[in-house]
């Protein structure tokens, strides 16, 4: 057992599953965050961006973790960011 913020853990397996959640849910945040900020739509950031809007829907709603780095170099530049910024921590 170990410690993850304020959550105890039972098992390392729960733990990574809550921080990989977490992770998700960031990233979906930020994706969203920053689209908004810009004050596109998903159909125009996929314009822009050429990123499918699906693929775009599919981060900003959690259904897809699993992106490739051309995918997120395109979203962060339509963003004006950098992939780091967007999808790490900086």
């Amino acid at each position: 057992m170990f410690f993850l913020g304020y959550n105890i853990c039972i098992s390392t397996k729960y733990c990574a599953e809550i921080k990989i959640k977490s992770e998700v849910e960031r990233v979906a945040n930020k994706v969203k965050h920053y689209r908004e900020k810009l004050g596109l739509t998903q159909q125009e950031l996929s314009i822009k961006s050429e990123v499918s809007r699906n693929t775009i829907s599919a981060l900003e709603t959690q259904n897809n973790v699993n992106v490739t780095y051309e995918i997120m170099n395109k979203l962060a530049k339509a963003l004006g960011h950098k992939v780091s910024t967007i999808f790490f921590d900086e």
